[in-house]
């Protein structure tokens, strides 16, 4: 992520939104990300591991 975070200063604003999306995209897939989503959705804090 801190790499995504550096790829600011030199991407434009469409590319790094691109990478953005994906990175977003890839986490949502992971067991952590299906608890943020859970959590949101039934309006409670995530139990992250």
């Amino acid at each position: 992520m801190k790499k995504l975070l550096l790829a600011t200063w030199g991407n434009g604003l469409e590319t790094q939104m691109e990478l953005e999306g994906r990175y977003i995209a890839s986490m949502a897939g992971s067991e952590e990300g299906r608890e943020g989503i859970t959590a949101f959705i039934e309006k409670r804090l995530p139990k992250f591991r």
